[in-house]
């Protein structure tokens, strides 16, 4: 299949407009196929989320809440960002009664994060849009379709992890007492892989319930 330059960037790109000087194969570049489709994906469910009123940061933190509770520099390390640049968000979101921060009893330079109860309304809103997007996207896909384009997926994190000393976890130099549960599984040749988790995603601390990855999109979208 050949995928145009014009088709992945999404706006029109006028012939000879690319300098002769800056030559690459993009119809034949995976990262630039992945990067173009992860695009159109965020793109997506930012306009579904900003239709509730949800901005897509607070839908990130949510999915890294979803695997149990964390710290802001964990969080920060997991979404590629400043642990400073997540401070506004993570205000916020407390303000509104979403997350709470509690002191890490074995390092009381820690906070902990945790959703609350009131985050699971809203969480189940986050997932009605994924699952829109996750609609549209696997349009005129086959189930079988969806299980190569994982296996595919899986194979290609796997080879590129090999070279990768911190691909092993997504745990960040603050993880110890306090780490949190982590969005990486078992494969069957031992090597870890983000698109499933071992074991069933931690629960709220008692009496919130727990935000379901069951009902994620988080191992297809």
């Amino acid at each position: 299949m050949i995928v145009s330059v014009r088709s992945i960037l999404h706006f029109p790109v006028p012939r000879g407009a690319i300098p002769t000087v800056l030559q690459y194969d993009f119809d034949q570049s995976l990262g630039f196929w992945v990067c173009g489709m992860a695009h159109a994906l965020r793109r997506e469910m930012n306009l579904e989320l900003a239709r509730e009123g949800i901005t897509y940061r607070q839908w990130e933190v949510l999915v890294c809440l979803a695997f149990g509770d964390t710290t802001q520099t964990e969080i920060a390390n997991r979404l590629g960002i400043e642990a400073p640049t997540l401070v506004g968000v993570l205000e916020r979101m407390e303000r509104d009664g979403w997350l709470e921060r509690t002191g890490c009893p074995e390092d009381r330079r820690k906070k902990r994060i945790a959703p609350t109860r009131q985050a699971a309304a809203v969480w189940n809103r986050m997932v009605a849009c994924a699952h829109r997007v996750r609609a549209r996207a696997q349009q005129g896909l086959s189930p079988d379709d969806v299980a190569t384009l994982k296996r595919i997926s899986d194979q290609i994190l796997r080879n590129l992890a090999a070279d990768d000393p911190g691909a092993e976890g997504c745990q960040s130099a603050e993880s110890g007492a306090c780490t949190a549960g982590t969005p990486r599984g078992s494969t069957a040749d031992g090597v870890r892989s983000p698109w499933t988790n071992a074991a069933s995603p931690p629960l709220f601390s008692d009496p919130a319930p727990s935000l379901s990855l069951n009902n994620s999109v988080l191992k297809h979208e």
